[in-house]
Parts: C-alpha cells; structure tokens; sequence
C-alpha cells in the first residue's frame, strides 16, 4: 500500500457507517409516515404477503446513498494530497455526477409507480433516458474480451449496448424482487464483490458508492426479513428501491468492464459484472423467453422466477433467500476461480449450463410434488 493512499483508504469506511446509520433511522420514519398514510403494497394472487405492507422502503436508498457517497468525496478532497486529488479527477467525480443525474429520473419512476403505477412502457421510456447519461460521460462497454472472439468494439456498437445492458438489468433486479431480502440480499453481494474489485484497481470513488449502497441496504434487510406484517413492522423497498440498486449495480458493473488505457482493468473484466449480476440476468432472460414461446406478454407478472419454485418446494421466505444468495455467491467464486484457466466463452457456457441445471432441477421437484400431491388426494 502506498503512504499516499493511506488518507484515502481510513476514509472509505465512512461511506459504509454513514449510509448504515442514516438507513437505521430513517427507515423507521418512513414504515411509520406509510402505515399513517396507508401506502401499502397491492395485495393480490400472485403476491407472497397476505397483508397490507408499506412498499416504501426504497426512497430512503438513493438519498442516503448520495449523502453517504457526496460527503465521503468531500472529506477525502478536503484532506488529501496532490497525489490523491488525481486519482479524485475531474473524470471520475462527472462519471459520479452523471450517475446521480440517471438516478434521480429512476428515482422519481419509482416513486411514482409505487404511488399510483406508471405503464411499463412509459417506465422503459425513462430508463433508456436515464441510461443513456452514462455512456454520454464516455462510460460504455468497449470491449468484450474475446467472447465470440470480439474485443475492442466501436461506439456506434458499445453505446446501445451499454444501454439495454443498463435498462435489462435495472429491470431484472426488480423483478426478482418478491421474496424477504431476496433483492437486497443478492444487491449486498454484489455491493460488496464489486467494491473489492474496484479497490484493487485503486477506483476509490466507484468503492465508496458501492460501500454506500451495502451500508443503508443492511438497516432495511433488518426491517424487511424481520419484521412482522401482523406488527405491521415489515417494509418492502418497491419499485423506488429495487429499480435505484439495479441502475447503480448496472453502472458499477459497466464502469468495471471498461477497457480504458489510463485506468487498471482487470483480466477479463467483463467476466466480472456477468458473474455478480448472473443469477438476477439468466432469471429475467429464462421467464421472458418462456413467456414469448407461450405467446404471452413478456413483461406480464407470473409466478415462474426461481424463487417462486423454491417456495413452491416448502422453503420459507428466508430459506429461499439464503438458498438464492448462496448459488449467487458460488456463481461469483466459481467464476473468479476459473477465468484465467478457461477460455471465456467456454466459461460463459458453463455459467448458462448450470444455470439451466438448476432451473431443471427445480422444475422436475416441483412436478414430483405435484404428483405426490395428487395421488395423496386420490387416497
């Protein structure tokens, strides 16, 4: 570690404490204005919960997060050196800036879906604007790194690219969002994979994020997973939250797999955002695809994401979770722990190859206990 980087690194750990302590308090405050107000989650046949649920969790996430990330930045320009204030350049604190500006319209999305809903196609609409202010800070996905043998690409290609890249995974994680910490639980891994990531590569700026957005998720997976809906002390992040943590993740996950001469990358770094991103990405791809051979709408609610058929089995909400995050977290170490010895491509297959196992798997579990459903019946 260099003495120059020493101011920096005891600083980073404020971005954490700060989006912790601000969530804690917070929270609570807004599970209190949603229950006074009577801003509830719908309840309906294809959701879990029985009972009316605030679903407001997720405006405190952006926020806080900015608050956490502003003042982190702040207090390191205020006290760092020469040495430091370069790698805290005028590029890296626009690439913040701009992040902020495509939040914020995800945020106000959110907010207004959670409130009254807002047309899907409308909510895409929003998402590609929002998107696309980070290739316009010259942040998009130029190299692939030798998939299908492709590695340098132009920004005519990158820039749409990045885009639907942003915008499908802004949506995945809120699809995936319909089980207790499931969507926050699987956000924190990846929070914490890419900050580890990022401070390898002394891309403080893009940790301190990454560590904010960890930090206010832990107070809210307390009220999420251990709050009681009887106690009316359970609260859901909505559509605010989980549309504001795909859109930063997607941003992380593009920042990281950018090729850029001035900049450290890592070896084969877009492996990487593909990998922490994975179990949220193949979840979304596999139900749209099903839903389009079935001839039905894409983006209709169904009950055929893979915590579903956990549930299905007899696993709790939290039996679920853990079960999710862990295959999340095995994806990530296998990944990590095979790139430099597989091709790619190869590694890629294999991602697809277990994740299909695993959606199999489940399926013919669910169809055995179907079975033994039926014939207990016909005793």
């Amino acid at each position: 570690m260099n003495l120059e980087n020493i101011n920096i690194y005891s600083m980073i750990p404020v971005s954490f404490i700060t989006s912790m302590i601000m969530g804690w308090f917070i929270i609570p405050y807004v599970l209190f204005i949603s229950l006074k107000k009577r801003l509830f989650d719908r309840v309906d046949d294809r959701k879990l919960h029985k009972r009316a649920v605030p679903r407001l969790g997720g405006i405190v996430f952006f926020p806080v997060i900015t608050f956490a990330t502003s003042l982190t930045i702040s207090l390191i320009l205020g006290t760092c050196n020469d040495y430091e204030l370069g790698i805290f350049s005028g590029v890296l604190l626009k690439e913040w800036l701009l992040l902020c500006c495509g939040l914020i319209l995800i945020y106000l999305v959110g907010i207004a879906d959670d409130l009254d809903g807002v047309r899907y196609r409308n909510k895409f609409i929003v998402q590609i604007v929002s998107a696309l202010f980070i290739p316009f800070g010259n942040i998009y996905i130029n190299n692939l790194y030798g998939i299908f043998g492709i590695y340098e690409i132009p920004a005519y290609i990158g820039i749409p690219l990045t885009t639907l890249f942003i915008v499908f995974v802004t949506n995945a994680l809120n699809l995936i969002d319909g089980v207790d910490g499931l969507a926050s639980g699987l956000a924190s891994i990846a929070f914490i994979a890419f900050a580890i990531l990022f401070l390898q590569i002394h891309m403080f700026i893009h940790v301190i994020i990454a560590l904010a957005g960890l930090g206010v998720l832990i107070p809210f997976m307390y009220h999420n997973i251990t709050g009681k809906e009887d106690r009316y002390s359970k609260i859901f992040m909505g559509d605010t939250g989980s549309l504001s943590l795909g859109f930063l993740l997607s941003f992380l996950g593009v920042r990281l797999a950018m090729s850029n001469p001035n900049i450290p990358i890592l070896d084969h770094a877009i492996i990487y955002p593909f990998c922490i991103l994975f179990v949220p990405i193949f979840d979304a791809v596999r139900v749209m695809v099903s839903r389009s051979i079935r001839g039905q709408n894409m983006f209709k609610p169904d009950r055929a994401h893979i915590h579903h058929k956990i549930l299905d089995l007899g696993f709790t909400h939290i039996q679920t979770t853990l079960i999710i995050c862990i295959y999340a977290g095995c994806i990530i170490l296998f990944n990590i722990a095979l790139k430099d010895s597989i091709n790619i491509n190869i590694l890629i297959v294999i991602d697809l190859l277990i994740g299909t196992i695993v959606n199999q798997v489940l399926n013919a579990l669910n169809r055995r206990k179907q079975k033994m459903v039926v014939s207990s019946d016909n005793l």
